[in-house]
C-alpha cells in the first residue's frame, strides 16, 4: 500500500453498521475503510450512543457523536484545525452547517446524493439543496439518478459525478455450509422461501409484490414470502399484513425485522429466489449483495439494477409497479430450475469487478484529486506525483524508429503469442467520445467498437452537444442496449467535452479522440492497446497517419497522467495539441505513426465542408484556430507555408476578440511544440 497525502473528512448522520446497519451508513463506513486501506488519511464523523474518537488502522480516525445534528459544525471545525482535510465529503444533509463551514474555509467539497426526492417546503429539503448548490461537486450512485437529479434540482450535469456503491464479496458470497434456520421466524425449513431484503418502505414495494402472492400460490402452494428490514414509515408494516390478510395470504407472509449484517448474508444463501420490487431506488445495495451471493434475482429496473443486470442472464427485470409482469417473472424462475441455475452462475461474476468497495474508493479518490488537480494544479503533483521516468529509447516528443513497429493483427504478428493481453481483471479503459450532430454515423462508430468488449474492460462515454440530427435518440437506444455506458448532453467546446467524458468515466486507462464521425476497426485498436502497454506504459502515446491533415489521432493515457496535468481545457480548435504539449512537458508524451494499410479508423467522416458552404468552413474553422491560438499563447501562422491576406484578416480580428473577451488562458511552455511534420497548407 502507498500511502497518500491527500486527506478526507467524511460525515454520516448515521450509526455505524456494527450498531444499526442502513443503508447510507453502510456505504459511507464502507467507502472511508476502503479509502484508508488504499492508504488515504480519512477522518470519519458519525451518530454515536455516546461521544467518543476510536482509530481502526493508521489510516482511519472514527468520532462518533450523540447529537449529530447539533454538534457536526464543532466537530468540523475541530477537524479543519487539528486535521486539515483538504476534502470534506458529506453524506447527509444535517451536515449543511459543515459543508457551508468547509467551503468558507475554502475546503474542497462533495455532497453525496444516495437518492433523489421531489423537492419540498421542509426543513431536510431545503438543506439539500443549499448543500447542492454549495457543493463544489456532487456525487451520484448511478447514473439515472445523475439524470433524475440534474432535472429535479436544476443542476448541471458536469457537477455530477457517478461513483457506484461497493459490495462486500468476502461477506456476500455463496456459501455450501449448512442452511440459516429459519424456526425462529415460525418459517418451515420445507418452505420455498423468496426474500426482500429493505426498509419496510412503500418506495421499496414490499406491498407490490404480495399483491402478486394469490397468483403464485396457486402454483406453489407451500412458498413463504420473507421482508427483512427494518420499519421506516409508521404504520406501514401493519397495513403490510393487513393487505395480506385480506388477499388470504397472510400465513405466507413473514416481516422478521431488521437483523445484523453479517446475518443477511446467511439469509440470502438460504434462501430460494431474491426479489427487490422496488418503484424507486437511488442505487440498491442489497441487488449487489444478492447477486454477490450467487442468487437469481428478480427486480425492478430502477436504480443500480436497470445498469447492471442483463435480463435472462445476469437476473431478471420487470417494470416498476407491474404486478402481472412480476408475478410471471416470479413463476417463471421458480418452475424453471435451469433458468434459476443460468441467473446464479451469472449473478456472482456481474458484480466482482466493478463494485467491490476497494473500486469504489479508488473512483472516490480519482474524483477528489481530479477536482483539486483543477483547483491547483501543484497540488495534484504532490499527492499524485508522476516522474518524468521515460520509457527507454523514448524521447520527449517522439518515439524512435527502432520502436515502430507494424501494427497487425494477432494472426499475422509475430509478437502477438508473447504479448500479455490486457483481461477485465487487469486493466479498464474508458472510451470517451464526442457527438456533433453525427446521426449518420454515431450507431456505426459505437458498434464498430463494441467488440473490445471481448478482450477488455471496456465502457463508452458520450458528450452530445445537443444534436438536433436524431443523434440523442439514437444514444438514448444504445444505453438501453447496454452498448453506451453514459450520454452527457451539453452545449460546449471539444475540449470541454473531452474533459466532461474523462470526468464521467472511471477506466483506469483513457482512450479518447475516437468520435462519433468515425467507424473503427476494433482489431486494430486492440492490436494498438496491446502495443501501448508493451512500449508506452504509463505515457500519453498519440497515434495518427503522418502526413495527413485528417483529424484520425487516437489517444491512450493513464488517468491518472490527464487528471495530473489538468485534463483538456475549454479549447474548441487546438484541444488536442494543447493536452498533448502539456504531456510533453513532464516527459510523459509518446507519438507513434500508425500504417497506412490498417488503420484503426475506417474513415467516413462527414467533413464540415459537407454541410457548409465552402468558403463560410474555411472562415469560420480559421477563425476558430487562431482564436485558441492566441488564447494560449501559440504562434497562429506555426506550419503555414503560405499565409494569405484573407488569413491575416482573420487571425487579427481574432487576436482582438481575445483581447476584448480578455479570455486568455494560462500559456503553454512550448509553443512550437510539434508531434509530426505538419500538412501543406490545404487552401
Amino acid at each position: 500500500m502507498v500511502e497518500s497525502q491527500l486527506k478526507v473528512l467524511i460525515l454520516v448522520d448515521k450509526p455505524l453498521p456494527a450498531q444499526r446497519a442502513t443503508g447510507i451508513g453502510v456505504v459511507a463506513y464502507n467507502q472511508a475503510l476502503a479509502l484508508s486501506r488504499i492508504g488515504t488519511k480519512t477522518h470519519y464523523i458519525c451518530r454515536g450512543a455516546e461521544d467518543g474518537v476510536q482509530a481502526q488502522g493508521p489510516y482511519l480516525t472514527i468520532r462518533t457523536l450523540r447529537h449529530f445534528s447539533m454538534s457536526n459544525f464543532r466537530a468540523t471545525l475541530r477537524e479543519l484545525k487539528e486535521f486539515d482535510p483538504e476534502v470534506v465529503h458529506v453524506h447527509s444533509s444535517s451536515g449543511f452547517p459543515s459543508v457551508l463551514l468547509s467551503r468558507v474555509s475554502r475546503r474542497r467539497v462533495f455532497v453525496h446524493s444516495h437518492g433523489v426526492e421531489r423537492f419540498r417546503l421542509s426543513r431536510p429539503s431545503i438543506l439539500r439543496d443549499f448543500s447542492f448548490r454549495l457543493a463544489n461537486r456532487i456525487i451520484s450512485v448511478s447514473r439515472s439518478e445523475k439524470q433524475l437529479l440534474s432535472r429535479t434540482y436544476g443542476i448541471a450535469q458536469d457537477k455530477i459525478v457517478v461513483v457506484y456503491n461497493g459490495v462486500d464479496t468476502n461477506l456476500f458470497r455463496p456459501t455450501f455450509l449448512k442452511p440459516t434456520s429459519f424456526a425462529e421466524f415460525g418459517i418451515s425449513e420445507s418452505a420455498l422461501k423468496v426474500l426482500t431484503v429493505g426498509t419496510l418502505y412503500r418506495v421499496k414495494g414490499q406491498a407490490i409484490f404480495i399483491e402478486c402472492l394469490p397468483k403464485i400460490l396457486e402454483r406453489f402452494p407451500n412458498l413463504v414470502y420473507i421482508c427483512v428490514g427494518s420499519a421506516h414509515e409508521p404504520g406501514y408494516a401493519d397495513s403490510l399484513l393487513r393487505r395480506a390478510k385480506s388477499l388470504g395470504v397472510e400465513g405466507s407472509v413473514k416481516l422478521i425485522g431488521s437483523v445484523p449484517h453479517s446475518k443477511v448474508a446467511e439469509l440470502i444463501n438460504s434462501v430460494d429466489l431474491c426479489v427487490q420490487p422496488s418503484l424507486r431506488e437511488g442505487f440498491g445495495n442489497a441487488i449487489l449483495e444478492e447477486l454477490a451471493c450467487g442468487k437469481p434475482v428478480v427486480a425492478s429496473s430502477v436504480g443500480i439494477a436497470q445498469e447492471e443486470i442483463q435480463h435472462h442472464q445476469s437476473g431478471i427485470l420487470v417494470s416498476p409497479g407491474d404486478i402481472a409482469g412480476l408475478t410471471d417473472s416470479v413463476i417463471e424462475v421458480l418452475q424453471s430450475p435451469e433458468l434459476a441455475r443460468t441467473l446464479a452462475a451469472n449473478a456472482r461474476g456481474s458484480v466482482l469487478y466493478r463494485f467491490t468497495w476497494e473500486k469504489s474508493a479508488e473512483n472516490l479518490q480519482r474524483v477528489y484529486t481530479g477536482a483539486l488537480s483543477r483547483k491547483n494544479l501543484d497540488y495534484q503533483q504532490k499527492v499524485n506525483p508522476v516522474t518524468a521516468t521515460p520509457v527507454a529509447g523514448v524521447t520527449k516528443s517522439q518515439a524512435p524508429e527502432d520502436l515502430v513497429q507494424t501494427i497487425s493483427t494477432p494472426e499475422t504478428s509475430p509478437e502477438s503469442s508473447s504479448i500479455d493481453i490486457p483481461t477485465k481483471k487487469q486493466e479498464s479503459y474508458s472510451i470517451c467520445m464526442l457527438c456533433y450532430n453525427n446521426g449518420n454515423t454515431v450507431r456505426a462508430s459505437i458498434e464498430s467498437l463494441h467488440p473490445l468488449s471481448n478482450y477488455f474492460q471496456t465502457e463508452i462515454v458520450v458528450v452530445d452537444n445537443l444534436s438536433r440530427d436524431g443523434s440523442r435518440g439514437i444514444l438514448a437506444d444504445l444505453v438501453k442496449e447496454g452498448k453506451v455506458t453514459e450520454v452527457v448532453e451539453r452545449k460546449c467546446s471539444r475540449g470541454k467535452g473531452r474533459q466532461l467524458a474523462l470526468e464521467n468515466s472511471h477506466g483506469e486507462y483513457v482512450l479518447c479522440h475516437l468520435d462519433c464521425d468515425d467507424v473503427f476497426d476494433s482489431d486494430a485498436i486492440r492490436e494498438l492497446i496491446i502495443l501501448y502497454h508493451k512500449r508506452y506504459q504509463g505515457l500519453v502515446m498519440m497515434t495518427k497517419r503522418p502526413h495527413s491533415w485528417l483529424h484520425s489521432n487516437i489517444t491512450i493515457a493513464p488517468r491518472e497522467v490527464l487528471d495530473s496535468i489538468g485534463g483538456w481545457r475549454d479549447l474548441n480548435w487546438i484541444e488536442d495539441w494543447d493536452l498533448w504539449e502539456r504531456a510533453d512537458e513532464i516527459g510523459k508524451y509518446a507519438y507513434h505513426p500508425y500504417p497506412e494499410p490498417n488503420p484503426p479508423h475506417s474513415q467516413i467522416r462527414v467533413l464540415v465542408g459537407e454541410r457548409q458552404s465552402r468558403l463560410k468552413s474555411k472562415v469560420t474553422s480559421r477563425y476558430g484556430k487562431y482564436r485558441d491560438s492566441y488564447r494560449i499563447g501559440k504562434p497562429p501562422f506555426l506550419g503555414e507555408r503560405h499565409v494569405t491576406i484573407l488569413q491575416r484578416l482573420i487571425a487579427a480580428l481574432a487576436r482582438i476578440m481575445v483581447k476584448i473577451e480578455n479570455s486568455k488562458l494560462l500559456p503553454v511552455s512550448n509553443p512550437y511544440f510539434g508531434d509530426v511534420p505538419l500538412p501543406p497548407n490545404r487552401d
